[in-house]
């Protein structure tokens, strides 16, 4: 399964490798049924933001604001291919990768972030249970 990871250049509040879209991909595979997101290390983080397929930019919430150009640029508006993750520390951006739909399914999250287009997670909070839907080919996500 091909993980896509987001870089931005010119980000001086982000520091950017694929680090979280390895851990996402390797932590769903290995079949344990589950994705402890709070256990990702590799960078100091309190807040998880998923962002949804075809999100509108204008729609973020205002603590992604800094950062709309960067999510922009991933083209999230238009297309429904992957997710956007992004970990913040203290409203600094420190991680972003894009997650292919086709590997995870972010949607049954949904009851979860009232069916905004931005789930909005505390760290203590980002683990999940994972289920393979075969029919679908990938990963479903839902609250323990």
């Amino acid at each position: 399964m091909l993980i896509i990871a987001f870089s931005s250049g010119g980000c001086k509040h982000h520091t950017h490798d694929d680090h979280l879209a390895f851990y996402v991909d390797s932590a769903c595979k290995a079949g344990g049924g589950k994705l402890n997101i709070s256990a990702f290390k590799k960078v100091k983080w309190d807040t998880l933001y998923v962002i949804r397929p075809y999100t509108p930019i204008g729609k973020l919430p205002a603590q992604l604001l800094p950062y709309q150009e960067q999510i922009a640029s991933t083209g999230i508006d238009q297309v429904d291919r992957f997710y956007v993750l992004l970990l913040t520390d203290k409203g600094k951006l420190t991680e972003m990768a894009r997650i292919p739909a086709g590997l995870v399914d972010w949607a049954r999250l949904d009851q979860h972030t009232g069916g905004n287009n931005v789930g909005i997670f505390q760290r203590d909070r980002t683990n999940f249970n994972t289920t393979y839907d075969a029919a679908q080919h990938r990963f479903v996500l839902t609250r323990p």
